[in-house]
């Protein structure tokens, strides 16, 4: 994939786009549309998504370890296999969206709506869930 290693990325809209494989280490993304967009196996280690909408998108198998992504838009994002390891997802909007096996260890997840998301073999040891929203959820 692309290697957009830091780069600066704000305000953009790259709905639909094809970022499959990408490497957005460090990147700075915040408040930019990524609408549908493929992230399938991307590297977004560090990256800040503050404010980002990934409604619809695919980041199945993608790193977002570290990645700050505070009141962003995942609902119906694909997150299945996506490891979340200590990133501060507080006040994101998770509805509707799939985390089978998503590995969200220390995450910060503070006021996060997960309603109706699927979190069956996610692991979510550690995790900060204070003020998150369950309701309707699925394990199984």
């Amino acid at each position: 994939g692309v290697n957009l290693s830091l780069a600066v990325i704000r305000d953009a809209n790259l709905e639909g786009a094809d970022l499959c494989g990408a490497n957005l280490y460090r990147a700075d993304l915040e408040n930019t549309n990524f609408k549908g967009v493929n992230f399938r196996g991307a590297n977004l280690c560090g990256a800040n998504l503050y404010r980002a909408n990934l409604e619809d998108a695919n980041l199945e198998g993608a790193n977002l370890e570290i990645a700050f992504v505070k009141n962003a838009v995942l609902k119906r994002a694909n997150l299945c296999g996506a490891n979340l390891y200590n990133a501060d997802l507080e006040e994101t909007d998770l509805s509707n969206a799939n985390l089978i096996r998503a590995n969200l260890e220390f995450t910060h997840l503070y006021g996060t709506n997960f309603f109706n998301a699927n979190l069956r073999d996610a692991n979510l040891k550690d995790a900060e869930l204070y003020g998150a929203k369950l309701e309707n959820i699925k394990t199984e």
